[in-house]
């Protein structure tokens, strides 16, 4: 009996030993599996990048402040493990510049117009600036975020070497100017300040202006000394540069609806981890649906800080005379830029219809 109870005190001793092994390996097991998750989360942590930003407009124009809520929001969604620096109002070149420097990677990202990609290549692009192609802003932004065409232009943009990350949409341009200007006989030898940019040059010759290029930053120094009477801006532009302090009538011509865009260069967008291209795209698309609302709800805010700083509207009761004098060069600037830009061109006209 004594011998029977001393063996199922040794073999219970042997059971407690062999539970509390297996505690441990489970605990060894439950610590390693955690551990793996930790790792798990580890690789799957977005790199570490920093970028350059280049807008050639200033800091407070719906560019720069496009640019500034595109960098805020790569922040957030990366949890600041991309960063991106600005350089605003041209200093790292104007909007040809940025353009070329994007492309072969010395800047990385830019916020760009058509006057600046058009001449690399990218000659779908200056269509939606044609003259009178769109009858108000909220036919501008339908037409613009049609599936086929927002296609036709990334894809006209992307094989010049970029990657479109977002639109922006300014409302519409009038041409401010040092007198007012009551009709279109009034345009006839006004020297007006162009970029360099065909359709603008185009429109402006078939009022009777003669275009003078110049960069935007130049302007303000240009209307003050005289070297231009005018030119052509949104009221947020006019705003932003200060020109009201000098040319202080606003002609409501409403000739242009002007996109811009946010691009990357593609190589090093496509050296990037998939999380990392998500998180630049979609803060390029934040960024979009930020400042086309916010620049709708403001253009008549723009206008009425414009009329306080003192400048004068001038309206136009019937705005065909500056339709007409240019509605067949449209399409023939649509066809000398090219395939590309003429098929876009038909299909905004057939969106449009």
């Amino acid at each position: 009996m004594k011998t029977l109870t001393k063996m199922m005190v040794v073999f219970g001793f042997i059971l407690l030993l062999v539970a509390c092994g297996n505690s441990e390996v489970n605990e060894q097991n439950v610590e390693s599996d955690g551990a793996d998750e930790v790792i798990a989360e580890s690789d799957s942590e977005i790199e570490s990048l920093e970028f350059v930003a280049a807008n050639y407009k200033s800091e407070t124009d719906d560019q720069g402040e496009s640019l500034n809520k595109f960098i805020e929001t790569v922040d957030q969604l990366s949890d600041g493990n991309i960063e991106v620096e600005a350089f605003h109002n041209a200093e790292l070149g104007n909007a040809q510049e940025s353009v070329e420097k994007t492309i072969n990677g010395s800047i990385d990202i830019a916020e760009v117009g058509s006057s600046g990609l058009d001449q690399f290549g990218m000659n779908a692009t200056p269509v939606p600036e044609l003259p009178y192609l769109f009858d108000s802003y909220e036919n501008f932004v339908k037409v613009m975020n049609d599936e086929e065409i927002k296609s036709l232009l990334q894809t006209n943009i992307e094989k010049e070497g970029l990657v479109l990350l977002g639109y922006r949409l300014a409302p519409a341009s009038h041409i401010v100017s040092n007198e007012p200007l009551k009709s279109i006989e009034d345009y006839k030898d006004l020297n007006l300040r162009s970029p360099e940019f065909e359709i603008t040059e185009t429109f402006l010759k078939a009022w009777g202006a003669r275009p003078t290029i110049l960069p935007l930053p130049d302007v303000y120094n240009a209307l003050q000394n005289g070297v231009v009477e005018g030119y052509t801006a949104t009221p947020q532009t006019v705003l932003s540069n200060h020109t009201y302090e000098i040319s202080e009538y606003l002609n409501m011509t409403e000739h242009m609806f002007t996109p811009q865009y946010i691009v990357m260069n593609k190589e090093k967008f496509e050296n990037m981890s998939p999380e990392a291209q998500e998180v630049i795209l979609e803060a390029g698309k934040e960024s979009e649906d930020y400042i086309n609302n916010k620049s709708f709800e403001e253009y008549e805010n723009d206008l009425d800080e414009l009329v306080e700083n003192g400048v004068e509207l001038v309206e136009y009761d019937d705005l065909s005379p500056f339709k007409n004098a240019v509605v067949d060069d449209n399409e023939k600037l649509a066809e000398k830029f090219g395939d590309e830009a003429l098929e876009l061109y038909e299909k905004i006209l057939d969106v449009n219809k």
